[in-house]
């Protein structure tokens, strides 16, 4: 979402008509867009992390006979 103006509505406008601060929208937009590239997004590190946190966990819990087929 651009700022510009002619270039589609401001944050302002959007934020007003979805009864949002502007700033909120802007944060929400900023995050998104940073969600979309390869790992610039705070929930695909949150996911990768958690990833290797549970492979680990299966690992140890295989190693240890504590898991029940």
């Amino acid at each position: 979402m651009s700022t510009h103006q002619g270039e589609g509505p401001s944050f302002k406008a959007v934020a007003d008509d979805l009864n949002v601060n502007h700033e909120t929208l802007r944060a929400w937009v900023r995050e998104a867009e940073g969600a979309g590239t390869p790992g610039g997004g705070s929930q695909a590190e949150s996911a990768e992390a958690e990833l290797a946190r549970l492979r680990a966990e299966n690992a140890r819990l295989l190693k240890h006979g504590n898991c029940r087929s």
